[in-house]
Parts: structure tokens; sequence; C-alpha cells
């Protein structure tokens, strides 16, 4: 009974949240226009995820 403590979000499930909220910045584009536009962010996510894996966020420290 409320003892439980929610799951932090990870990596990958932060860039999705991120990709909901950031959706008034793809407004009007192409969808090539889209995909370049999200292409270095997923890239950098692969990187990241690739060395480190794919933790939760609050686990992530300089």
């Amino acid at each position: 009974m409320g003892t439980k403590q929610p799951h932090a979000p990870t990596v990958t499930r932060a860039l999705d949240t991120y990709w909901n909220l950031a959706k008034y910045r793809t407004f009007g584009k192409g969808e090539d226009q889209k995909r370049r536009w999200e292409n270095p962010c997923k890239k950098a996510l692969r990187n990241f995820v690739s060395v480190v894996g794919d933790k939760p966020l609050s686990e992530i420290v300089r």
C-alpha cells in the first residue's frame, strides 16, 4: 500500500517521452525532414546505451 517505488524512466523511455513533448518541433515537416531531425538523437542514444547500458535516469552521473 504505497510502499513500492515507481520505476524510474530509462534512457530509451526518456527519448520516447521527449518525442511526445517535442511534437511542435516537427509540425509541418515532411517525413524526410522529420527523419533527418530525429536521426542524430537516435544515433547518440544508441551510442550511449551501447557504452553505458539502458540505465534509469536517476543512476546517470557525471
